[in-house]
């Protein structure tokens, strides 16, 4: 029984992976072409300041809504938190642009490098929410191309490879954890007492009294005099 539970839980594990990449090769699309269309799709749309959507944003907040689906989450509505952001690759070049990247700018001409921003489409082009009125494409030329302060690249731009949220919500979306559970394997583990037994490890206390020694033998060691 073991051997078949076991043998179930990796069969289903490759299904779920074979279907996502079924999905991904099937789309054809990058993650950054699908940022930046979820990103045209709100063409139009009024600008507001502070609005993250759905249907009126500013500059940043269109860019956390297109960037959201994808799984990244921001602490701060901040164009200059995103733009200045070292956990992901800084572009400097505009000819070194792909679709998805987020271009920032410096249109105040204050310390801060990136009070506006917008979503590059390729060919020159970017989308963004306008503080003239609207969410609108731009060409990356002339004013907006001399305030250019780089852009920042979150999104897989070279190829179409999920992330962890993506995966989690695409294997929830296909009812396979409901299956999964419909199997008894959880009733099963139950009945063999191996939750009962893993708790009887007392795994944190035993690291805790590990934690202990560790720190009385440097103590005895390196004790100040």
């Amino acid at each position: 029984m073991h051997k078949a539970a076991r043998f179930i839980l990796v069969q289903t594990t490759v299904l779920a992976l074979c279907l996502v990449l079924i999905v991904l090769t099937c789309s054809g699309l990058t993650q950054g072409e699908i940022i930046a269309l979820r990103a045209l799709e709100h063409l139009g749309e009024p600008y507001v300041f502070g609005a993250e959507g759905p249907d009126r944003f500013d500059c940043s907040g269109l860019v956390m809504y297109c960037l959201a689906p994808e799984g990244y989450e921001f602490p701060v509505h901040s164009a200059e938190l995103i733009g200045t952001d070292e956990n992901y690759r800084y572009i400097g070049d505009p000819r070194q642009l792909l679709t998805g990247d987020i271009v920032c700018f410096d249109t105040i001409r204050d310390r801060d490098p990136s009070d506006h921003m917008g979503i590059y489409l390729g060919g020159n082009q970017f989308v963004h929410a306008s503080s003239t009125g609207q969410v609108m494409v731009s060409a990356l030329e002339d004013y907006y191309l001399e305030k250019f302060t780089g852009a920042r690249r979150y999104v897989q731009v070279y190829c179409g490879l999920p992330n962890p949220v993506q995966v989690n919500r695409f294997i929830e979306e296909t009812g396979i954890p409901a299956w999964i559970e419909s199997l008894g394997i959880r009733e099963w583990i139950e009945r063999l007492g191996i939750p009962e037994w893993f708790r009887g490890l007392d795994i944190p206390g035993r690291f805790d009294a590990f934690k202990g020694k560790v720190i009385e033998l440097w103590n005895s060691i390196f004790k100040r005099s």
